[in-house]
């Protein structure tokens, strides 16, 4: 299976208003074995002058491996408010299902930040 090689999960923010949101991830990429766990750290500024509503999705690509990587803790899963000028950190923790299909050597990960209409 050459499994040793690990399967490797990029990070990614997509931004829907980039010049509202500073966001950085780490890692922004992870190699592991199926059946670990990994980290997510999310740092997010509002950049904007007023206080602003986010809420924060998980896409997984390919979409048909998405029940393979599995939330195990997410402080994001709810929308997040974010106070101007103030960097707020968030954590996820995911696991690498053991059950991957074989021959799987990338799954990606971005998530997709969405102003919400919500005070």
């Amino acid at each position: 299976f050459d499994w040793a090689r690990g399967v490797t999960i990029p990070l990614r923010a997509l931004l829907t208003e980039p010049k509202v949101l500073d966001v950085s991830l780490s890692p922004e990429q992870t190699v592991l074995q199926p059946g670990s766990v990994f980290d997510v750290v999310l740092k997010i500024t509002n950049r904007s002058r007023s206080p602003l509503v986010v809420r924060i999705g998980h896409l997984i690509r390919p979409k048909e491996l998405a029940d393979f990587l599995e939330i195990v803790h997410c402080g994001f899963l709810l929308p997040v408010k974010l106070q101007p000028g103030i960097e707020q950190e968030h954590s996820g923790t995911y696991l690498l299902r053991g059950s991957l299909p074989e021959g799987v050597r990338q799954l990606n990960l971005d998530y997709d930040f969405r102003p919400t209409h919500e005070k």
